[in-house]
């Protein structure tokens, strides 16, 4: 009888085992797939404006089909590597207009950058945590500017002609 229940739960604990290892190769592939969808809609990204219309739209799926494959990971970090990743491939098509160095540069860096998170997501999380607060802060500081900037000119336009400021001085 010890011995039926010794094997029992030997066999229990070599197929808890082996279930575990199947299910983590699987995580691994399915991340090493988004990852791969992400760098390759990187690099059609990166020659934006030499694509023709429907190459674009088809970038433009394969962008948001990546997206949605990242953000669905069960990995630690994979939303704000999902947002990392689509603010650096809306810069990289927006930069792709001067077919420079940079432009490979940035590709190369992004593509980096993921596969680093692959190896290790902790680290890379707080990388890609600490890029997003900062492009945050960025463009909270520009589209401040430029709502101060659109506050003045509808004031501007929108004054009476008649009216004049007061200097100061009774009239």
């Amino acid at each position: 009888f010890i011995a039926i229940v010794v094997a029992g739960v030997l066999a229990g604990l070599i197929a808890r085992a082996s279930t575990k290892r199947v299910i983590d190769h699987q995580n691994r592939e399915i991340k090493a797939a988004a990852i791969m969808a992400l760098i390759g809609a990187g690099r059609r990204a990166a020659v934006w404006s030499s694509l023709g219309a429907d190459a674009k739209q088809h970038v433009d799926s394969l962008i948001s089909e990546a997206d949605l494959r990242m953000r669905l990971l069960p990995v630690t970090g994979a939303i704000a590597a999902a947002d990392w990743a689509t603010h650096e491939l809306e810069g990289m098509k927006k930069n792709s207009s001067n077919f420079s160095f940079k432009a490979e540069q940035t590709f190369f860096d992004y593509r980096d950058r993921l596969l680093d998170w692959q190896l290790r997501p902790a680290k890379a999380k707080k990388l890609f945590a600490f890029d997003l607060v900062q492009w945050q802060y960025e463009d909270g500081q520009t589209s401040q500017s430029s709502l101060v900037m659109q506050q003045q000119e509808w004031a501007s336009s929108h004054v009476e002609p008649s009216t004049t400021p007061l200097t100061g001085g009774a009239t």
